[in-house]
């Protein structure tokens, strides 16, 4: 079908809300081209900028720390739609025979917390005691915004970003980058969450949906599947080793259909018992069976820019008796082209789509 899409791509100063300029259509010489990652956020971005190499707006518009912000125009979108937001984090001008310009390379907001450590003033160490983890990665973005300035990362949009655990948990941070405090604290949560820094650098905690987002159908939506069923990181014991003490799991179904596949984790800025259990469980929940990763390619016929990690899909027009597919899979990673995505699905198991079919 014939595509009537374009992009719009706006560039602010590194407070992402002081306006530079919008980048006209015929100085964009590509489609932009990113990923999504569930547990993570958008990645790298190149453009390739029609402008003079040796004048490009060096220093001013195109230079380190800039925030750009890319939006798709449609003929139902006709303002646009936000699709990705990033930094610049490097630049190459380029001059060969009759062809010049500038390619910038954008990262994703996320990779924002890799820069600096979660600190408590001046100290490295940072405790929380008894609190739900979604208080404690609240604090983790409360002071990443306190040494950058501009709220470039947030949470609770509308109040719907972060979901409370129900949880507490008692840890100790020491040394630890935003991102890894962040992936720390998301240790502590259990089974069947996820998290997520989205394009408008808003950090997500939200469990899986319970029904599907997204209805993909073979013949329309989908232009190919390839599944991919794997063994070999099945983990059925685990041990948490904490503070001096130790915290133990397993799955018995696992045990009599893999053999005993066992994990020894040891962080010692767990501090009790509630929340080394919660990890050792959700260590167990997450490998206790065999993994199926299937990966699909969605075309145009879909509304594309609808399509997000963290979201579940089902698969029409598939055999009825097939045991690969259930009714509601996340989507873990989402990798956007002009006229097509290409996503990953959950790993799903064998055990749950056993149940999958006696219950849909």
């Amino acid at each position: 079908m014939l595509i009537t899409k374009k992009f719009t791509i706006k560039i602010y100063d590194s407070d992402g809300t002081t306006f530079l300029r919008t980048l006209k259509p015929s100085e964009v010489l590509n489609n932009p081209t990113f990923t999504s990652q569930i547990n993570g956020g958008f990645g790298q971005c190149v453009l390739d900028l029609a402008l003079p190499f040796d004048d490009f707006g060096e220093g001013t518009t195109i230079t380190f720390m800039n925030i750009v912000k890319i939006y798709a125009i449609d003929s139902d979108n006709t303002l646009g739609r936000l699709i990705y937001t990033g930094f610049i984090s490097a630049y190459t001008p380029y001059l060969k025979d009759a062809e010049q310009g500038v390619k910038i390379t954008l990262l994703g907001m996320v990779s924002l917390l890799s820069l600096a450590y979660y600190k408590d003033g001046s100290s490295f160490t940072v405790a929380h005691v008894s609190e739900d983890p979604a208080v404690i990665m609240k604090a983790i973005i409360d002071h990443f915004n306190s040494v950058y300035s501009g709220s470039l990362l947030g949470y609770d949009s509308g109040g719907t970003t972060i979901s409370t655990v129900g949880t507490n948990v008692t840890y100790t941070f020491e040394e630890d980058k935003w991102i890894d405090a962040v992936q720390n604290a998301f240790g502590t949560v259990g089974a069947g969450w996820w998290w997520h820094v989205d394009k408008q650098g808003q950090l997500y905690l939200k469990q899986k949906p319970a029904s599907a987002t997204h209805s993909f159908t073979i013949g329309k939506d989908i232009d190919s599947i390839e599944v991919n069923k794997s063994s070999e990181k099945v983990v059925n014991k685990v041990r948490v080793k904490y503070n001096g003490n130790t915290a133990d799991d397993d799955d018995a179904t696992s045990i009599a259909g893999f053999g005993t596949r066992e994990i020894i984790s040891s962080d010692d800025r767990i501090q009790d018992a509630t929340t080394a259990n919660q990890k050792a469980a959700q260590l167990i929940d997450d490998n206790k069976v065999e993994k199926i990763k299937a990966r699909m390619v969605i075309n145009s016929t879909y509304d594309l820019e609808t399509i997000k990690v963290g979201d579940t899909c089902k698969i029409k027009n598939l055999a009825i008796d097939q045991a690969t597919f259930n009714n509601n899979m996340m989507i873990v990673s989402v990798n956007y082209s002009f006229d097509h995505v290409t996503i990953e699905l959950e790993e799903q198991t064998r055990f749950s789509l056993e149940l999958q079919k006696f219950i849909s």
